[in-house]
């Protein structure tokens, strides 16, 4: 992750379901208020090191909130 993006991370989520071996990672700087202050990624453990599958900055900060409660 600390290669992606220096944001912290504000959430974590394991996947459950078609999911279930993944992480959702979601950023954000402290304060944060434009979209590219957020940030989303989803992981997954391959040879015992976490690889990123997906994910980038620029996520609408709503998608935060929503995502952080979904049942992934």
């Amino acid at each position: 992750m600390a290669h992606r993006t220096n944001q912290p991370i504000i959430c974590l989520c394991a996947g459950k379901g078609r999911n279930e071996g993944q992480l959702f990672v979601y950023t954000a700087y402290i304060g944060a208020h434009e979209r590219a202050d957020y940030g989303f990624f989803t992981l997954q453990k391959t040879d015992g090191e976490w690889k990123i599958l997906e994910g980038g900055t620029d996520l609408d900060p709503l998608f935060v909130c929503m995502l952080c409660g979904d049942d992934r």
